[in-house]
Parts: C-alpha cells; sequence; structure tokens
C-alpha cells in the first residue's frame, strides 16, 4: 500500500439485508471510519501488510520504510496508537533485512523477514504478541515474501519468493516453507519444498512464461494461502499458471494449475511427463502475474485476486 502519506485505516462494518432464495436479493456491507494512523513516511510502502491479534487488541503493520513492524493498540472506542515496534533491520540481526509479511495465530505474531542479501535465505521470527517476546527463529527460503498461518495456528505456509539479482546472474529458486509449531514452539520442524520437479516444463512451454524470469527454471513465489481443509494454493508470482502444494497429505505430494489465460499447447513432446503436462495445461487456465490468492472456502476453489 503505497500512498501519499501511507496510512492504516480503521473501519467498523454492519451487514445490510439478509440472505435469500431470490438470485436478485444482495447484502449490504456498511463501513464506517473509526480511526486513521499515519506512518508518517511519503510516498513509502510504510503499512503494507496488517495483522490484528484479537486477544491483545494490537495490529500489527508491516513498515517496509522502516524495515520494522508497527505495533498498534486498539481501544474500546477504535482509536489507533502506536505503541512499540518490531526491528527486523540489521541492527536487530546483522543477516536480517526487514519485514515482508506478518501473520497472528493463537497470540503469536509470525514476521516473514527477507535476508540483507536478498538472494539468500531468510528467516521467520515468531514473537508473543502480548509481549513482543521472542519466541524463536526459523530459516525460510530466498526472499520470504508472505506467510500465513493453518486455521488450527499450528503450522505457518511460507512463500519464498526467489527473486534473482539485477544481472540475473544470481538466481535462487522460489519455494515453500512449513513450519509445523504442532508439538510446540520448542519443538517445531521446518520443511522446505521445492519445485525441481516442475522445472523442466518451462522449457517445453516458453509462452507460458516470461523466459527472462524464469531463466534456468527459476520459480517465484509471491503468495501462500490455505483453507480450512488443508490444501494451500500457492501462484508463482511470475507465472501463467498457479502452483499449489496439497497440505493434505504429505509436504509437495500434489501440484495443480489455474487461472485465467489459455494454456494450450499443441506441439509433440517424446517426454512422457512433458506430454502429460502439455494435456494438463489444455484444460487449464492461468492469471498473468497474479499478486494476491485467497481460498474461496464455499465451492473449494482457489481464487485468484
Amino acid at each position: 500500500m503505497s500512498l501519499r502519506h501511507t496510512a492504516v485505516l480503521l473501519a467498523g462494518c454492519a451487514l445490510l439485508g439478509a440472505c435469500s432464495n431470490d438470485d436478485t436479493a444482495s447484502s449490504l456491507l456498511h463501513l464506517d471510519l473509526l480511526d486513521r494512523y499515519e506512518t508518517g513516511a511519503f510516498d513509502e510502502s510504510a503499512a503494507e501488510i496488517v495483522a490484528f491479534d484479537a486477544a491483545s487488541k494490537r495490529l500489527f503493520v508491516v513498515n517496509g520504510d522502516s524495515k520494522g513492524v508497527d505495533v498498534l493498540a486498539l481501544a474500546a472506542d477504535g482509536n489507533l496508537s502506536k505503541i512499540g515496534s518490531i526491528d527486523t533491520s540489521s541492527s536487530a540481526n546483522a543477516n536480517w533485512g526487514g519485514a515482508n509479511s506478518a501473520a497472528v495465530a493463537n497470540g503469536r505474531v509470525a514476521i516473514a523477514i527477507e535476508n540483507d542479501n536478498k538472494q539468500l535465505n531468510g528467516f521467520v521470527a515468531l514473537y508473543n504478541a502480548a509481549d513482543l517476546n521472542l519466541l524463536r527463529v526459523f530459516d525460510a527460503g530466498a526472499l520470504p515474501d508472505m506467510l500465513t498461518f493453518t486455521p488450527d495456528g499450528n503450522r505457518i505456509l511460507v512463500a519464498n519468493e526467489g527473486e534473482p539479482d539485477d544481472d540475473y546472474l544470481v538466481d535462487p529458486e522460489g519455494s515453500i516453507t512449513l513450519i509445523d509449531l504442532s508439538a510446540g514452539v520448542s519443538s517445531a520442524t521446518t520443511t522446505q519444498i521445492g519445485f525441481s520437479s516442475f522445472n523442466k516444463f518451462v522449457a517445453s512451454f516458453p509462452h507460458l512464461f516470461e523466459l527472462h524470469t524464469f531463466r534456468g527454471g527459476r520459480v517465484e513465489v509471491d503468495v501462500i494461502d490455505t483453507s480450512s481443509s488443508g490444501g494451500s494454493p500457492a501462484p508463482p508470482a511470475r507465472s501463467s499458471s498457479s502452483g499449489g502444494s496439497d497440505r493434505s497429505s504429505s509436504p509437495g505430494s500434489g501440484r495443480r494449475s489455474g487461472g485465467r489465460a489459455d494454456n494450450g499447447d499443441d506441439r509433440d513432446d517424446d517426454d512422457a511427463d512433458v506430454s502429460r503436462a502439455r494435456d494438463t495445461l489444455k484444460r487449464c487456465m492461468g492469471a498473468v502475474r497474479s499478486d494476491g490468492v485467497a481460498m474461496l472456502t464455499d465451492f473449494g476453489l482457489a481464487r485468484e485476486e
């Protein structure tokens, strides 16, 4: 969110109308502005991601300008006030390069932190929402760009973008990091999920990809989401198709495509895997440069935004 003056807006909402079997009936959502918090940064991405912890009544705002996370208190009357911040810059840790995303579950705040060298593996820092105590730091992939908790709060899913350097001489692979907290923070484990099995298809479908970004078959993963059933779609940000990993079974056990661009390809190929992929892509649609994803749980479908 980059505005003239970057701000956090708090709105109260009320749902007007009721559900009806009549297809013409609709519900209206009415929003009233309760308060506004301005970072003071001019024309910068200083309030891009906001996560709310209901127990502590705190908002955690990713501030790219300060390379940290602003902590706001929400009063009973809806007023916002800054009560602190979490430093995710190199001042706090020599290898930290700033926060990219934040998520909250079960009184814990997870923050995706890029490496000071973007092409190196980043980190996920886990804090207590109530007192901002650092609980643990986990290793992630290159440039963790977004993270989210599963609905039960027992797992963290991280989309690692894997952005190349300006000259494309160093191009880390995009990936997903799965952090399992089900046995407790101290016993938590991490699993890195890559897309190496997908790489060989890139050269076979050049019209599907921006080749300067997919040099060497590198997938960039910008966003990730999870459903109540455990599925976690994670569309590569620089791809015409969407990739997903099935969290309901073993890590990386499934991949799927979806979206809005015609992926058909009529070329012959002797490789059976590529041939099957070509047939699958003919039946799929992809979204060019998708910048967000959310689960439409009513129909069990992934929706790109």
